[in-house]
């Protein structure tokens, strides 16, 4: 990889834009934003008297939805239908509303083709299960009550009978639907039926005596003749022996019925203790071919589907490793199946169309289920009640876009459902569980698709932040750059200031006087030091900063071409104490301006016996140091040294200003006047005071 390419790569990742949408994404998975595209609104929760039962239906057809209200009172059980909370009409029966399970106390359904659906409800007097009908909700009559559809048997402590709806179908072809529905008991092994009631004829016919455990009932057209076979399930309740009937309850039963309620083939058996089969039908292009779902109950089981044709015949096996009680399956947006296996320990488990794993929802605790299409789009939406975790849950087809709201209520056995619809408004589920009815509002989210909006914003806030941290990089890179520019020009300044040509000329001819006076070795050590003077001055021009041990060579080299060049008029020494870290780094020229200024002002002008002592030590983290001369004292220098206008001390403030500001140092500098013991000015002392923030100031 080309250097260039390598910079437009290191360009690139380093762009605000690319930095901005790094933590832009960790946000959006580590915290997702949730933007549901539909609600679930719970509007209401009513707490209503024992042994009633709500439901809505539009019965009329005119798309707004009745309210029907099922009671049981101390002599008598009825029907209310109500209309705008309006109350329409009372219908009172014998009998009672005791069944097993109230999810299906009675059936709405147009038979006679009217446009308006009748109501048939159910009743149990004494150990006899009896149908009513209302033909016209605006009628306070019936069209029939009272009718006797079977004798229930007895279980542990009475009659427990269970009523499975199904789906009204023309069954003699005289344009006028028959009323369908099962009977499932507890413990009694009579009537586990399926029933056809013919409202034309007020007759009845019903599926072939036997004593399997009934849950549901499905119809669907498995052979193509046009007509919709019967298919009810069941579970091995394990309630009657084998011995007590041929199709008992210690397995589940493969049945399909006919129209005329007759078994197109005998019964299928799957054993196993607590099993449940459950067909569920899909049709393919080429040969009727419908899916069997096999849950055995037994510890660590796995659910097994089937496929099977319509003569019984079973035609391949597909194990999963999924424990599961029940199924069902939905489409997806390419409508193909997706298989939902159920556990009420587990939750849901979804698999695709060749039944390999998806996902799974996590749910606890038996769950509620109803699949219709709420909002009436041609779909069906798939609506779950988890008790145990306090919530309701609407999915739409595929279990996608899911609503949800909190539920809690008293996780009865009775759980009733149903969907109000009034025209121009949103669907209103109702879900009773015990004496809880809760109103839930399903609808569109009119701000969904401006929600999409907060992750733009999410990446433009971190793209500001970027410009703005970049923005104040640069400033204080700026500053930076601007505050060693001004160091810079200070030092210029203070080198302009000290090494002037003067200096340069005198010390040549300083030189050239020792060469002339055949002075080889002065000349030699004074030519030595002007270039490792001149040297380092070129060597560090683009630093502000330099080491304590270089200071100190620069220094010394300085001061042996001043001693040469005055004649030996003054003496110097430089002591570092042991424990002074010398590669500390100190402003360059620290040392040298102050000994340039002790000799030019104050040394120069002594004929002889002049002193410069230089020292530096380290206490309690503080580094000192001092640098003293005896020579004439600024007062006197001042009088003898008109042109001296003092400009390199104030230099040397602006400096130590600076350039603490920038490095976060703290170095100072207190300049003493010495005298005598007569009072006479006899020297100057500079102490010099370093503490550096980010510098070690010890071995």
């Amino acid at each position: 990889m080309t250097p260039l390419r390598n910079k437009r790569i290191s360009a690139f990742l380093l762009s605000p834009f690319v930095l901005a949408l790094i933590p832009s994404v960790l946000v959006f998975m580590v915290v997702p934003f949730r933007n549901d595209r539909y609600l679930l609104n719970l509007d209401s929760r009513k707490n209503i008297p024992a042994n009633t039962y709500y439901q809505f239906d539009d019965l009329d057809n005119d798309g707004n939805s009745e309210k029907i209200m099922a009671f049981e009172r101390s002599n008598s059980s009825g029907v209310t239908i109500y209309r705008d909370n309006n109350t329409l009409n009372q219908w009172n029966v014998r009998g009672s509303l005791d069944f097993a399970q109230k999810r299906t106390l009675y059936i709405t359904a147009d038979c006679n083709n009217d446009g308006r659906k009748e109501v048939y409800l159910f009743t149990l007097n004494n150990d006899s299960l009896f149908l009513h009908c209302i033909e016209d909700f605006s009628n306070p009559g019936f069209k029939f009550r009272n009718r006797f559809i079977a004798r229930i048997g007895h279980g542990i402590k009475a009659a427990d009978p269970d009523i499975l709806p199904a789906i009204p179908q023309d069954l003699d072809g005289d344009g006028r639907k028959e009323l369908l529905f099962g009977i499932s008991t507890g413990f009694s092994k009579f009537p586990r039926k399926v029933y056809a009631y013919f409202t034309s004829s007020d007759s009845l016919i019903s599926s072939p005596e036997a004593s399997m455990f009934l849950l549901g009932i499905l119809e669907s057209d498995i052979n193509r003749d046009g007509k919709m076979e019967i298919l009810p399930h069941g579970y091995a309740a394990e309630n009657i022996e084998p011995g007590d009937a041929k199709y008992h309850d210690y397995s589940a039963w493969l049945t399909v019925m006919d129209q005329n309620m007759k078994f197109m083939f005998e019964p299928m058996e799957f054993r196993g203790k607590f099993c449940a089969v459950q067909p569920m039908v899909l049709v393919s292009d080429k040969d009727t071919i419908t899916d069997l779902l096999y849950c055995s109950h037994e510890q660590d089981s796995t659910t097994v589907f089937y496929t099977f044709s319509p003569d019984g015949r079973l035609s391949g096996r597909k194990v999963t490793n999924v424990v599961a009680e029940s199924g069902f399956f939905t489409f997806d947006r390419n409508k193909r199946p997706v298989y939902v296996l159920e556990s009420s320990e587990k939750g849901l488990t979804l698999l695709d169309h060749k039944k390999r794993f998806l996902r799974k929802i996590n749910l606890t605790g038996p769950v509620f289920r109803k699949v219709c299409d709420i909002d009436q789009d041609g779909k069906d939406e798939i609506f779950l009640v988890a008790t145990d975790m306090g919530k309701a849950m609407v999915y739409r087809e595929g279990f996608e876009q899911p609503a949800e709201c909190e539920l809690r209520g008293e996780n009865a056995v009775t759980k009733i459902f149903s969907v109000c619809h009034k025209k121009g408004e949103f669907p209103v589920i109702s879900f009773q569980d015990g004496q809880d009815l809760f109103l839930m509002t399903y609808r569109p989210n009119n701000t969904y698709f401006l929600g999409f909006g907060v992750y733009p914003a999410i990446y433009l806030g971190f793209l500001v932040f970027v410009l703005l941290v970049q923005w104040v990089q640069r400033r204080i890179i700026l500053r930076r750059l601007e505050t060693e520019k001004q160091i810079n020009g200070l030092q210029l300044a203070l080198i302009r200031n000290q090494l002037d040509p003067h200096f340069a000329f005198n010390a040549i001819n300083s030189v050239i006087y020792s060469v002339q006076n055949l002075d080889k070795e002065k000349a030699i050590a004074q030519l030595t030091s002007f270039a490792h003077l001149y040297r380092d001055l070129v060597l560090s021009a683009g630093n502000s900063r330099r080491s304590l041990e270089d200071e100190i060579r620069f220094c010394n080299d300085y001061l042996l071409i001043e001693r040469i060049r005055y004649g030996n008029g003054f003496n110097y020494s430089i002591n570092v104490e042991k424990d002074v870290a010398t590669e500390m780094l100190v402003p360059k020229l620290l040392i040298q301006s102050y000994a340039e200024n002790a000799v030019k002002h104050g040394l120069r002008n002594l004929k002889s016996g002049g002193k410069l002592d230089i020292s530096v030590s380290r206490e309690h983290g503080i580094v000192w140091i001092v640098i003293e001369d005896n020579g004439v004292g600024r007062q006197n220098a001042s009088l003898e040294m008109s042109d001296s206008t003092g400009k390199g001390l104030r230099v040397m403030d602006e400096l130590f200003s600076v350039y603490n500001k920038f490095y976060g140092d703290r170095i100072s500098a207190e300049i003493e006047d010495l005298h005598n013991t007569k009072g006479d000015p006899c020297g100057t002392k500079v102490i010099i005071r370093i503490e550096l923030k980010h510098e070690k100031l010890q071995h």
